[in-house]
């Protein structure tokens, strides 16, 4: 969300305002369904869109080091590993460690914790598996219209 910076000091209004719109600072947040708050990071300049504040933000360092805790489950009889966070309107999935059965040949022990870059970057490219975000996005899709679509 956009928080309008009414005190905005005048040399910073040009990094902070949007056109001819008056500065914001951009409020990320992310929370369950019962509205608890996991996540905030606040105070990237508004002219950011979200993919910028989304690369800018820590909310997905813990995954990314492997520090995140363990998720499993399973829709439409596929087993998933992985933590996922819904958004505007795209789902957007993260390793979380150890294989989801969908073609992954990496498997990494849950007790270790990637300890170097090499482990990092691993990580960053699970969680960027086209194909396992589909079949997630799939897998959701139907359940969803299983359940409340008649």
């Amino acid at each position: 969300m956009h928080w309008e910076w009414k005190n905005c000091p005048t040399e910073w209004k040009g990094q902070y305002a949007r056109g001819h719109a008056k500065p914001t600072i951009v409020l990320e947040a992310v929370a369950s369904y019962d509205l608890w708050i996991w996540h905030a990071f606040f105070g990237p300049p508004g002219t950011l869109n979200d993919i910028n504040v989304l690369h800018r933000s820590p909310v997905f360092d813990d995954i990314l080091e492997g520090r995140a805790p363990k998720v499993s489950f399973s829709v439409n009889g596929h087993r998933y590993k992985m933590a996922y966070y819904l958004t505007d309107d795209n789902v957007t999935e993260f390793q979380q460690g150890g294989a989801d059965g969908s073609g992954s040949s990496r498997v990494r022990p849950p007790d270790r914790l990637p300890s170097n870059v090499h482990n990092i970057m691993a990580n960053r490219a699970d969680i960027r598996d086209q194909q396992k975000h589909h079949q997630l996005k799939a897998d959701l899709v139907e359940h969803i219209w299983n359940k409340f679509g008649h």
